[in-house]
């Protein structure tokens, strides 16, 4: 594998191995999905320079989501759904996408959840399952009150499928299934700038493997940086405070810069998501003192962690990583 920042492309002699600042961004988002989740986990890589690094975290938490089974948005949205009909949370309501009225969670079993309509002298109970869209009880026609039906993105597999093979050191297979169903828990956050800056960043890095060759936004699958293709990474305009589709709250976001970070952890959809910010050390000192002072006061219910399994950080790199309290959740 080998790894290009050059602003010439046409360069020569520009293609050299993958530095060890990259490669350990990559490791680190491959291997912060793959540690066990219990409670919301904030962390601050900051870097000597500004860098396309957020899309190099991103790239290494979109890989580790390639081997995962149900790696998708269709079983994400489901398993959600579960999770909510076994917390049972007072005041939760369903809509779905075509019959009329409200519904509430009426327990699960082996053949999935069971909702009941509210208001109903029927008393209408029906079975909401893991299939596909066309199917009227698929979980994709149902949505929690209040929040945007989910929408799948179609299009073409997923390009340059062997890039992502050899991207972090002892990745495990990738599943073809999922090189070809739209996935959206994991989040670019873009910077304060714009979806532009963002992409042209990401646009400066290439990889190369056997004659296959491709450009970090490529590698992302962001939807509208390759359309046509299906995406597994959801995109938030932290300028416009817009995602680029519809499909629920994601499991970690990924900011890029200062601006976007702050943007993200105090954005109420993000509430429950992992946040892993990247800034670097080179911007003006009252906006490090910010992100320095939203971490001071996210102590008052967060504990400094070391979570186990995260590669050695390379000299010039800093990390900190909060863990929120159980008793707080």
């Amino acid at each position: 594998m080998e790894f290009s920042e050059a602003e010439n492309p046409e360069a020569e002699n520009h293609w050299r191995a993958i530095p060890e600042w990259a490669s350990f961004l990559i490791e680190f988002g491959y291997a912060w999905l793959g540690q066990p989740r219990d409670s919301r986990r904030i962390a601050v890589i900051s870097m000597p320079s500004d860098s396309a690094a957020a899309g190099l975290v991103t790239l290494g938490a979109m890989r580790r989501c390639l081997e995962l089974d149900d790696a998708n948005d269709t079983s994400s949205h489901y398993e959600k759904l579960l999770a909510l009909a076994r917390e049972r949370p007072d005041g939760v309501t369903l809509r779905h996408n075509k019959r009329p009225g409200m519904f509430a969670f009426d327990g699960f079993d082996r053949d999935g959840l069971w909702v009941k309509q509210l208001k109903s002298k029927s008393g209408f109970r029906t079975n909401i399952s893991k299939s596909s869209a066309a199917d009227p009880s698929s979980a994709l026609n149902w949505r929690i009150d209040g929040e945007p039906p989910v929408v799948l993105v179609f299009g073409q597999q997923v390009p340059h499928a062997q890039l992502y093979t050899h991207l972090v050191t002892r990745g495990g297979e990738i599943r073809s299934s999922n090189l070809s169903e739209s996935y959206s828990q994991v989040c670019l956050a873009g910077r304060g700038t714009g979806e532009v800056p963002t992409r042209e960043g990401m646009e400066a890095i290439r990889f190369r493997e056997d004659g296959v060759e491709a450009d970090l936004s490529q590698l992302l699958t962001v939807q509208s940086w390759m359309p046509g293709t299906i995406s597994r990474v959801m995109f938030y305009n932290s300028r416009t405070e817009a995602f680029d589709r519809q499909s629920g709250r994601p499991q970690v976001v990924i900011s890029d810069g200062d601006t976007s970070f702050l943007k993200v952890m105090d954005g109420a959809v993000f509430q429950e998501s992992d946040v892993v910010g990247v800034v670097h050390r080179t911007m003006e000192r009252d906006r490090l003192e910010a992100v320095g002072t939203k971490l001071e006061n996210l102590r008052q219910w967060y504990d400094h962690s070391v979570p186990e399994g995260l590669p050695q950080t390379p000299r010039g790199i800093g990390i900190c990583v909060l863990k929120r309290r159980h008793t707080c959740q």
